[in-house]
């Protein structure tokens, strides 16, 4: 086999071709592989905050459930105590009153039921004065 100069030529032309082409491949697939991590991580971020923004509504949702249930509690409480306070109001009215009108029907029977008293006996008349 005889080497010429152009066979060395042709030779190391078609070796940078080999090596360019395996550069553009490696440099492909870094490219390729960065991109894909770079969308990874994007995605993982991504599913992260969308999670910290659930648990965030979750936990507003459930504080506002809890405010809600205080607030019902109190109202319901502050009803019973005017209700009681209410009933211990007429209880005390009706009480009042019955022991005023028994009151004055008892003096107002014992007044008409009790028999007059007679008139008190005339004073002896004075003795006749001594002469």
């Amino acid at each position: 086999i005889i080497i010429t100069s152009t066979t060395v030529i042709i030779i190391l032309i078609i070796i940078i071709i080999i090596i360019i082409i395996i550069i553009v491949i490696v440099i492909v697939i870094v490219v390729v592989v960065f991109i894909i991590n770079i969308i990874v991580v994007i995605f993982i971020v991504i599913i992260i905050i969308i999670i910290i923004i659930i648990i965030i509504i979750i936990i507003i949702i459930i504080i506002i459930i809890i405010i809600i249930i205080i607030i019902i509690i109190i109202i319901i409480i502050i009803i019973i105590i005017i209700i009681i306070i209410i009933i211990i109001v007429v209880v005390v009215v009706v009480v009042v009153v019955v022991i005023v009108f028994s009151s004055l029907f008892i003096i107002a029977s014992c007044s008409c039921s009790c028999p007059v008293s007679p008139p008190p006996p005339p004073p002896p008349p004075f003795p006749p004065p001594r002469t």
